[in-house]
C-alpha cells in the first residue's frame, strides 16, 4: 500500500501548516518503515515455521536486526535528502487542533515516541510474527487517516485520536499472548520502549 502511493506525483514536498497531511518526507518514511515490518514479520515466520530451531532463530534476529539498521539509515538518508526544514520533525512537529492544550500535546508526542521505540524491539520479536505484522497496523493507518483529513472528511483532532487508537490496538497482541500463552513478551517490550526512551532524552 505504501508503494502503491508513489504512483502520486502531488504530495507536496513541504509539510501542511496545521494539518496533519501527506508529505515527501513523511510518505518516503512510511513505505521504509512499512518494508521493515513486512520483513521482520518474514523473519519471525520462518523461525516459528521451523520450531524456532537455533538455525532459523539465529537468522530470523539477524534479518530482523538488520532490517531495522538499514530502515534507520534509510529514514535518515530520505530526511537529509527531502526535509524541506532542518527545525521539523515527522512526528515532534506534528499539527494539532487549535484547541489543544500544552501538556495535552506533550502528552501525545511523549506516547508517540515512546511507540515509536516500542515498534523498533516489536520489530526484533521473533518469537511472533504478528508483532511486526501488528505494527504495520499503525504504520498503513497514519497515511490513510492523513488521507482523511487531505479530503475534508475528518478534522486533526479526529486524526490524533483514531492514530492514537491504532497504536493501543498493538498491543492486544501482547494481551493475548499474556493471557492465551502466558508469555511476557508485553511486559518486556514496554520495560524497554521506556528505558530506550528515557536514554534517548538524555
Amino acid at each position: 500500500l505504501s508503494l502503491s502511493s508513489l504512483i502520486f506525483h502531488t504530495v507536496p514536498r513541504e509539510r501542511i501548516v496545521g494539518k496533519p497531511m501527506i508529505w515527501q518526507e513523511f510518505r518516503a518514511h512510511n513505505i521504509i518503515f512499512a518494508l521493515r515490518s513486512v520483513t521482520c514479520s518474514a523473519m519471525a515466520w520462518l523461525s516459528l515455521h521451523h520450531g524456532h530451531a537455533p538455525f532459523w532463530r539465529q537468522l530470523a534476529l539477524w534479518g530482523s536486526g538488520t532490517s531495522i539498521l538499514v530502515s534507520c539509515a534509510a529514514a535518515s538518508g530520505a530526511t537529509d535528502r527531502l526535509r524541506h526544514n532542518a527545525f521539523e520533525s515527522t512526528t515532534a512537529t506534528m499539527p494539532y487542533w487549535a484547541e489543544c492544550s500544552d501538556p495535552t500535546q506533550k502528552i501525545f508526542k511523549h506516547f508517540y515516541a515512546l511507540a515509536q521505540f516500542g515498534a523498533t524491539i516489536g520489530c526484533l520479536m521473533v518469537s511472533n510474527p504478528a508483532w511486526p505484522l501488528a505494527i504495520l497496523l499503525p504504520i498503513q493507518g497514519a497515511s490513510f487517516l492523513m488521507t482523511l483529513v487531505r479530503k475534508g472528511i475528518i478534522s486533526t483532532k479526529s486524526y490524533h485520536v483514531a492514530y492514537t487508537i491504532s497504536l493501543l490496538l498493538v498491543f492486544a497482541v501482547g494481551i493475548r499472548q499474556l493471557f492465551w500463552m502466558w508469555s511476557f513478551d508485553l511486559l518486556g517490550l514496554f520495560l524497554l520502549a521506556i528505558l530506550t526512551y528515557q536514554l534517548r532524552r538524555m
